[in-house]
């Protein structure tokens, strides 16, 4: 397969029904991507289940970047649980159920929780959306509306933060385009 046509949709397409149907996202990304691989290789299942693994999944999985970011997710996974069970965010939509009693109280309230837990772009999601999700739902509030609050607060404000994970990289860019134009010399501007 040398040229993108539309059979190269067919990955997508499986990933999406097999996780619709199944309910299960893991079985679906993992059929489309060993599809996607099998459409490279060849139909050989066994041989695209090597490719698959030696030259796709180790290489992802062994950078250290994207070992971070599992890492992080798994702690900020483990902290979500604990918080759960222990009855912390339970005793938090409590306390908010207390004062919020309108749809758009409840909208504000997980609009200000997005901004002031600003864990990461990653955990804020995962904090905030179970501590407002039976608050949304015992007001007839859709929970893609409080994804896109949640998400329309986390990722920003992530960003602004410089001490975690989001910030330290905005400003290593911003450092080296500062010393790539220190290196350069000056240009006439067209203004």
């Amino acid at each position: 397969m040398t040229e993108t046509d539309l059979s190269s949709l067919v990955p997508i397409a499986i990933a999406l029904c097999l996780s619709l149907f199944t309910r299960n996202v893991i079985i679906g990304l993992f059929c489309g991507v060993f599809s996607g691989v099998i459409m490279i290789n060849g139909s050989e299942p066994l041989n695209a289940m090597s490719f698959m693994v030696k030259d796709h999944l180790v290489p992802q999985l062994t950078d250290s970047y994207k070992a971070g970011v599992i890492v992080l997710l798994m702690f900020i996974g483990g902290f979500v649980s604990l918080v759960e069970n222990s009855g912390g965010g339970s005793s938090f939509a409590g306390a908010i159920n207390r004062w919020v009693k309108k749809p758009i109280q409840a909208q504000f309230a997980a609009w200000f929780a997005g901004i002031v837990i600003f864990f990461s772009d990653l955990g804020t999601p995962l904090i905030v959306g179970p501590v407002f999700q039976p608050l949304m739902d015992k007001l007839a509030i859709s929970r893609q509306k409080l994804a896109f609050i949640i998400d329309s607060t986390a990722s920003p404000v992530a960003i602004l933060i410089p001490f975690i994970g989001w910030g330290v990289y905005i400003m290593s860019l911003i450092n080296i385009e500062y010393k790539v134009s220190l290196r350069q010399p000056s240009s006439t501007s067209p203004f």
